[in-house]
């Protein structure tokens, strides 16, 4: 059986703008669990959240440069390397969905420009 021809320019949607590629999407790879980003400062913060959440009996996981001194049952230490890191960014963020992270508190990178594609791949994923 034939099915016919197939347009394969024809576009997929009613509209006439291209789509663009899922790196340039607002929303990109969001985790199941809620991301928090915390600045270096706000460190107790993230601890107090942390705190609350375990509380409240839920699972917490991070994404840290540095150590926190609060109850996160699945700490993962990020690399100091920003190339490193973006290699491992959604990795890490998949990990911690599979071990049932209902919190995922992620520290905001340094803001130098080199680490900008991780700050701005955080900030997605945190968008949902």
């Amino acid at each position: 059986r034939v099915a016919g021809e197939i347009d394969l320019a024809a576009p997929h949607s009613s509209g006439t703008a291209p789509r663009p590629s899922p790196g340039m999407l607002e929303l990109h790879y969001a985790p199941r669990a809620e991301l928090r980003i915390f600045l270096p400062e706000e460190r107790e913060r993230a601890a107090d959240l942390a705190r609350r959440a375990t509380a409240e009996n839920r699972t917490v996981g991070a994404l840290l440069l540095a150590p926190l001194a609060a109850p996160v049952q699945h700490p993962l230490r990020m690399p100091a390397e920003p190339a490193v890191y973006a290699q491992r960014l959604y990795a890490a963020l998949h990990e911690l969905d599979d071990r049932g992270c209902e919190l995922i508190l992620a520290e905001q990178p340094p803001d130098a420009a080199e680490w900008a594609g991780v700050r701005d791949r955080l900030r997605r994923a945190a968008a949902a």
